[in-house]
């Protein structure tokens, strides 16, 4: 599977909802809450996430847990704006 991103191809990736649709339905068609990812990455970060039932406990997690790795820089305040 392939994706464009910028002008550019990238295959092999996942284009993931870094907050997952379960918990932030709003979210789902946001661009602020996508990203790419390997198939590596995925799988743990989906992993990781099947443990998580609420949105409280996904937003600590995101913020200074388990998750905090999945999305940095600009587009992580970004987003936490949006939660």
């Amino acid at each position: 599977m392939a994706y464009q991103s910028g002008g550019i191809t990238i295959v092999g990736a996942f284009l993931d909802h870094i907050a997952p649709r379960r918990l932030f339905e709003n979210l789902e068609y946001e661009e602020v809450n996508y990203q790419h990812l390997c198939s590596k990455c995925h799988s743990q970060k989906m992993a990781l996430e099947a443990r998580i039932d609420d949105k409280d406990e996904w937003l600590r997690e995101f913020v200074d847990g388990r998750l905090k790795f999945i999305c940095e820089g600009a587009k992580r305040l970004e987003l936490l704006r949006f939660l």
